[in-house]
């Protein structure tokens, strides 16, 4: 009996050691979440990947070349620009009055590839 709850405990920690090990070797993706305001105020959200890395660390990377050369650029009457530390840029369009209308916000983040920030699969997608 002693037998078999050692190996019980021997099989337990193996399985636990292993998903820990899995984990740590995940690949990494990096997403991007665009959210569009229309000029009738609706708002749309869609989640695209930009791209998949070996590490944490090579997708933060990624990341920041990928918002770096859009962080301040401006097109006519329209701008991107960094919110804050956040990895978040906002496009807006200066209108005729001088004001700034919001036209969409994307966020970047970087999730082990295990992770669907669109949710559970199903549900009739």
């Amino acid at each position: 009996m002693m037998r078999l709850r050692g190996a019980a405990l021997l099989v337990t920690f193996s399985l636990l050691t292993s998903a820990a090990t899995a984990y740590a070797e995940c690949a990494w993706v990096l997403w991007q979440e665009k959210t569009t305001v229309s000029e009738t105020f609706t708002v749309s959200r869609e989640w695209m990947i930009i791209t998949g890395r070996e590490s944490r660390n090579e997708c933060a990377s990624a990341l920041k070349k990928d918002i770096e050369p859009v962080d301040g650029k401006v097109v006519g009457n329209a701008y991107w620009k960094r919110l804050g530390a956040f990895d978040v840029i906002e496009f807006k369009q200066r209108t005729e009055d001088g004001l700034d209308r919001l036209i969409d916000t994307t966020r970047y983040v970087c999730l082990p590839d295990t992770v669907d920030p669109r949710g559970p699969k199903g549900g009739g997608r």
